[in-house]
């Protein structure tokens, strides 16, 4: 595996104390750059700091954005260790490091450096709008209501076929607390249960979750969901776009 590099981006909260978050991270390989930032850290550092310093970065980070897209052959290691150098501000770079990372793992790394969590809901509603074209019968989002009570129950997709045949999706991010998840998976499951009593077997069920987690009680959730839900198909977000397509050539 070919060696990259990274280069930590740093928001300082005080120049005093020279106190600093780990709020990007810039990834260079020989052909690509790509840079990844933390919203939750722009948003800290304005609480810590001042108002100023949230305005400063946004635009620190478009320049740089826009360079990277623009003048991509600038990023050599002696430029990178330029910036090191003389970053001084809210905004500084740090030390560049090596990584044997491909390309195409680097979001899920970063994820993990800067201590993110991934909205799942939000990166599955981006994928649905941009398969919007392939899924042109589906109803994005889904309102469902409970037969039994007046409540109400979203869901991310409900692709339908002129023959009466669903699909429907849901996401259920593990990464929330057990009592979440808990309560999140009951919900879905008795929404489909309602869902066959009514249209017998022509739903088809997906779960979306962000990956399968090492936490023993919520894969014990998971585990005992699959068992009573055998109808209800379990897919990594990662694998999402492969099964929409797949999805579409079948609805």
């Amino acid at each position: 595996m070919n060696t990259n590099y990274y280069i930590p981006i740093y928001f300082q909260t005080n120049s005093y104390s020279a106190e600093k978050l780990v709020g990007g991270i810039l990834f260079f390989s020989s052909a690509e750059v790509f840079l990844k930032v933390a919203e939750n850290k722009i948003r800290a550092t304005t609480r810590i700091g001042n108002a100023e310093s949230g305005i400063i970065i946004r635009q620190t980070i478009r320049m740089l954005s826009e360079k990277i897209e623009s003048q991509k052959q600038l990023f050599t290691r002696q430029y990178l260790e330029y910036l090191r150098n003389y970053s001084n501000g809210i905004v500084q770079f740090g030390e560049m490091k090596p990584l044997s990372l491909p390309t195409d793992k680097f979001d899920d790394f970063a994820f993990k450096f800067l201590g993110e969590k991934i909205n799942l809901h939000q990166v599955v509603n981006q994928k649905l709008s941009s398969a919007h074209i392939l899924l042109e019968n589906a109803a994005i989002p889904y309102i469902f209501h409970f037969s039994s009570s007046q409540k109400t129950y979203k869901l991310h997709l409900k692709l339908s076929t002129h023959q009466g045949n669903n699909f429907i999706l849901q996401s259920i991010n593990l990464q929330n607390t057990y009592q979440t998840v808990r309560k999140q998976l009951r919900l879905y499951e008795r929404a489909m249960r309602e869902m066959l009593k009514k249209e017998n077997d022509k739903n088809k069920f997906a779960l979306v979750i962000q990956k399968q987690m090492e936490e023993e009680e919520k894969i014990d959730l998971l585990s005992n969901f699959k068992i009573r839900n055998p109808h209800c198909e379990i897919i990594e977000l990662h694998k999402l776009d492969n099964k929409l397509k797949e999805v579409a050539e079948r609805f």
